[in-house]
């Protein structure tokens, strides 16, 4: 919508359309922006612009308004629009002044960019690329220190049945060694008179270390 209030409308010929689009693709184009070749001149508010092309006369009149037609007819062209002998016409001569905005775009619908579409797909992608690598590595890195304290507990337990065979080395296989430990060592903690055990075990275990001829083959405690 210009600053007027008015919508810009076109009415094209679809088949002609569609014959210019297959045109400009069969070139390995892939157009953006279909306008009016008088759209795609520069506007200026203080006069009309005029571009020359081979005959043809291109005049842009306002933000969504001009015309072409051929040089001998654009007196008769400039009197039906109303242009008065006051109204100046700028010759533009290059199509580069054109400016990025347009006031319309044929390419609407089913003719609108693919490639625009792609791009968006290709950022989709990407994010879902992302966050399945994120997913990935945040439940990789969960398994990882999973099998890692596992085998580190699997180590401990065998430590512990190790330590229990070599204390109870008649006793019969246990099949939670950990749990006969915290019971033995729960039961010497709370026995009525531990602290004569502990002691003598205390001054006992280091003569035990420094001498090679001294071996304690059996304890018994009750």
């Amino acid at each position: 919508t210009d600053k007027e209030g008015n919508t810009p409308v076109a009415v094209i010929d679809r088949v002609l359309f569609e014959s210019f689009l297959k045109d400009i693709e069969a070139q390995g184009w892939q157009p953006e922006v279909v306008l009016p070749d008088y759209l795609a001149l520069p506007y200026d508010e203080a006069e009309w612009v005029r571009w020359d092309h081979e005959g043809w006369v291109s005049v842009r009149t306002g933000f969504c308004s001009g015309f072409s037609v051929r040089e001998e007819n654009l007196a008769a062209m400039l009197q039906f629009v109303g242009a008065d002998e006051q109204q100046s016409l700028r010759h533009c001569q290059h199509r580069s002044d054109a400016p990025m905005q347009v006031p319309i775009n044929l390419l609407q619908g089913e003719y609108r960019p693919k490639r625009k579409m792609t791009q968006i797909n290709q950022s989709w992608k990407r994010v879902i690329y992302s966050t399945a690598l994120f997913v990935f590595v945040l439940f990789g890195s969960q398994a990882t220190q999973y099998f890692y304290f596992k085998y580190q507990s699997d180590q401990l337990v065998q430590r512990i049945a190790t330590t229990y065979h070599d204390l109870f080395p008649s006793a019969a296989a246990v099949d939670q060694p950990r749990l006969a430990i915290e019971k033995l060592l729960h039961r010497l903690q709370h026995a009525k008179k531990p602290k004569h055990l502990m002691l003598f075990l205390h001054k006992l275990g280091p003569l035990l270390a420094k001498s090679s001829r001294l071996k304690l083959a059996s304890l018994d405690y009750r």
